[in-house]
């Protein structure tokens, strides 16, 4: 199953690179440890510089006992707090704005 899914982010990287993707021109890493906690923060700044939307992938990995606490996208100035949400209705949610061209953030766990 693995394979599988590093083999689907490299087809998208690929079909991707057809057009011209998005720019990460920040990426910072920030870890807090506190007795038996990590906290840690990962922040990336990406810039679409085509007059059309384009998808920016990113792939991170969390060891089995960690998990996400939030996600928040800033588009043009403007903080968006990221929703739990059941799984299917996020990825339907996901590529309905996506097809429709507007900026949306999806979260898969693996």
């Amino acid at each position: 199953m693995r394979d599988l899914c590093i083999i689907a982010v490299l087809l998208f990287c690929f079909v991707s690179s057809q057009a011209k993707s998005p720019e990460v021109y920040f990426l910072h890493v920030s870890s807090e440890i506190d007795y038996r906690f990590a906290k840690t923060v990962v922040t990336s700044k990406v810039v679409n510089k085509e007059p059309t939307a384009s998808e920016a992938l990113f792939d991170l990995t969390l060891p089995n006992e960690a998990f996400i606490t939030a996600f928040k996208l800033t588009i043009n100035g403007k903080e968006i707090e990221g929703k739990v949400k059941e799984k299917e209705q996020a990825k339907q949610e996901f590529e309905a704005a996506k097809s429709k061209g507007q900026s949306a953030g999806h979260i898969v766990a693996k």
